[in-house]
């Protein structure tokens, strides 16, 4: 089960949004319970980034994620250099902060606090689950 926010085109500089530093983008996601026909096992978050220009640190920038206005966990970001970077952010806290369900979850991209600015083209959720009835 996906969930996407303007899915990018395949050189990844089809869309795209400028953080600049000390900003943030958080995008939020609200899935029914009939859209998952089973019992949540994974929750995790991806995004595609990369630097504006020259690299970023990796604890330059992070990403923090949100059940209504709780937080559930918080990641560092990874060295960027010039290419798009798929990176998934993903931890036991954030399925288990979701385990009562699915709506009002906010997936935050923190914008670089030194260094270039952060382009990012892409975020989604992504939700496994065990189906509760067989061929589900």
């Amino acid at each position: 089960l996906w969930a996407c926010l303007d899915e990018a085109e395949s050189d990844g500089d089809g869309s795209m949004v400028l953080l600049f530093r000390n900003s943030a983008l958080r995008v939020g996601f609200t899935v029914g319970s009939d859209d998952v026909p089973g019992t949540v096992v994974d929750v995790r978050f991806e995004a595609s980034v990369k630097p504006q220009s020259g690299t970023l640190d990796a604890g330059a920038y992070g990403f923090t994620v949100y059940s209504g206005s709780e937080e559930l966990a918080t990641a560092s970001g990874e060295a960027l250099g010039a290419e798009w970077t798929d990176i998934v952010v993903a931890d036991p806290s954030i399925t288990s902060g979701l385990s009562s369900g699915l709506s009002n979850v906010g997936f935050q991209v923190n914008g670089p606090s030194s260094g270039p600015r952060l382009q990012v083209s892409w975020v989604r959720m992504v939700v496994s689950y065990t189906p509760t009835s067989p061929g589900s």
